[in-house]
């Protein structure tokens, strides 16, 4: 009457194997998931320095979400799939680059500030094994600079100066995307799947992402100046629309060429020019309310 029970440890081991190796695809999918949008900063933690606040919720979003890539082993699902690496070390790229710039703009006694410094560096050479720790130390050295400001043991510059710094700063790095983009563009790479391709097109995105969610840290009734909001509002819409395409696979066909997606690279490149002259809008605003408030000290002088 039992006698299907003898078959059941074959039976049972044959499931098992077949569950275990459907598992690791699945987890690939399942721990490959970038944000829908770029995040906006609710204030949720007050930070003396909302942007320096930003950037260590950035890193430790990372973290807890999707843990980060380069601390993982070579065999983890995460690192099967190119996306979330490459996302991580945009962003990465970003975060070294707006620590180094803070590090010049805020300052004490016009010396650079060593924790910024140390914290660009960190975050710059986050990469392999122990970069957790690299970035953790990191998101210190950004906590002991914000806890200085909140105590005023530093004069930070005013923010619509620190605001044009880094619009200028934003827009180079998107341009020299761009640039990358645009040489994968003319280059004889046509092949339908290409890894060097995708990686350049989410380290792309990531660094989209980080801009935008530095550039949302920054409120509309931060800066009291003529034109700063719609100025900001139009930076942030465009770089909303950089961030929304999200292609399973990269397409970057010959001229010509039918593709059903069209080509992903072309069109991240357009859509990115519209975000670099926005930023671009941005920083002139901020210039010329700073060229017309030095000479009004000027003449009051």
């Amino acid at each position: 009457m039992f006698g299907w029970l003898r078959h059941w440890k074959p039976i049972g081991g044959g499931m098992i194997i077949i569950a275990l190796i459907g598992s690791y695809p699945a987890t690939m999918v399942l721990s490959h998931k970038l944000p829908d949008q770029i995040a906006d900063s609710h204030r949720d933690e007050v930070w003396a320095d909302q942007r320096i606040g930003t950037a260590i919720e950035l890193i430790q979003t990372e973290f807890e979400v999707r843990h980060w890539s380069d601390a993982l082993p070579e065999w983890h699902p995460q690192n099967q799939l190119i996306a979330v690496p490459a996302f991580q070390d945009g962003l990465r790229e970003t975060l070294a680059l707006f620590a180094d710039l803070r590090a010049d703009t805020s300052q004490a006694r016009r010396t650079r500030n060593e924790d910024l410094s140390i914290a660009a560096t960190l975050i710059l050479n986050a990469t392999g094994e122990g970069s957790e720790d690299q970035l953790s130390a990191a998101a210190e050295a950004l906590r002991r600079f914000d806890g200085l400001i909140a105590r005023s043991v530093l004069d930070s510059d005013a923010l619509a100066d620190l605001m044009r710094a880094e619009a200028t700063l934003y827009a180079d790095i998107l341009s020299e995307s761009v640039s990358d983009l645009r040489r994968s563009i003319q280059s004889d790479d046509h092949k339908i799947f290409d890894r060097a391709r995708t990686d350049r097109y989410y380290r792309t995105v990531g660094k989209i992402y980080a801009v935008g969610t530095l550039l949302n840290a920054v409120q509309s009734d931060d800066i009291v100046q003529p034109g700063f909001r719609d100025a900001r509002e139009k930076a942030r819409d465009a770089l909303a629309r950089a961030f929304a395409p999200r292609p399973l696979i990269v397409s970057n066909p010959e001229p010509g060429d039918f593709s059903l997606g069209g080509n992903d690279m072309m069109t991240l490149a357009y859509l990115i020019e519209d975000a670099i002259f926005a930023l671009r809008e941005l920083e002139a605003v901020l210039e010329e309310n700073h060229l017309a408030s030095a000479t009004d000290i000027r003449d009051r002088s």
